[in-house]
């Protein structure tokens, strides 16, 4: 986990300003990764600092700032969390937009408008429909939930108990994956008994190798 950790946001990044077999972003789409690549590095400075093994009131401070400037900018990624109902409704603004849109290009050739204006009134009637589709997107969409809620207490957890990796459940997570090959290796009925079976003959191989190496 540390591993991704130190490279997702370097991949990140590099995706968004990857220009090449893409068309430029607009002036309003940078700014948009501007803020997904702060809000991601935040969180991921945050997620980082939280598994030093020791820490100090330096640390700490530092984890609770970095939480707050992911609280800021989170908001970039909320049109992600819409439910289907919200994007259904999401939608039919863009058809009703993009059919208003088609009707005012008419009216603009009728017209005799120039391509400069025509183009200019293009790109303010796509932004402006970008961000009221948007805004039905997050209308309803929040980050509410468990896994969000429970980082803000880690600060105060550790100033407490102590640093976090020692809660790790990695080691009972391996324990796991011992008992998970042993029941695919079983026929599926009464599989506790061959389960017990098949770790009991591994682990005492495991025990005859180390006792042939001494």
């Amino acid at each position: 986990m540390r591993s991704i950790l130190m490279v997702i946001l370097g991949v990140f990044t590099a995706a968004l300003r990857r220009k090449t077999d893409t068309a430029c972003p607009t002036a309003s789409q940078e700014r948009e990764f501007k803020r997904a690549i702060t809000c991601v590095r935040y969180l991921t400075d945050f997620a980082l600092l939280s598994r030093y093994r020791s820490h100090t009131d330096s640390t700490i401070g530092y984890m609770r700032e970095y939480l707050q400037e992911f609280h800021r900018t989170k908001d970039v990624f909320l049109h992600y969390r819409a439910t289907k109902a919200t994007k259904g409704r999401a939608d039919v603004v863009s058809k009703e937009l993009s059919e208003r849109n088609k009707s005012r290009n008419v009216e603009a050739n009728a017209n005799g408008r120039t391509a400069a204006q025509k183009a200019r009134a293009g790109a303010e009637d796509w932004d402006e429909q970008a961000y009221l589709v948007n805004q039905v997107l997050v209308e309803d969409s929040h980050f509410n939930f468990p896994k969000i809620h429970m980082i803000m207490h880690w600060a105060d957890q550790i100033s407490r108990y102590g640093s976090l990796p020692q809660y790790s459940t990695e080691v009972c997570e391996t324990s796991h994956k011992v008992l998970k090959d042993a029941y695919r290796r079983s026929n599926h009925d009464d599989s506790i008994l061959q389960i017990i079976q098949g770790y009991t003959r591994s682990h005492s191989f495991a025990v005859r190798e180390l006792d042939m190496a001494a």
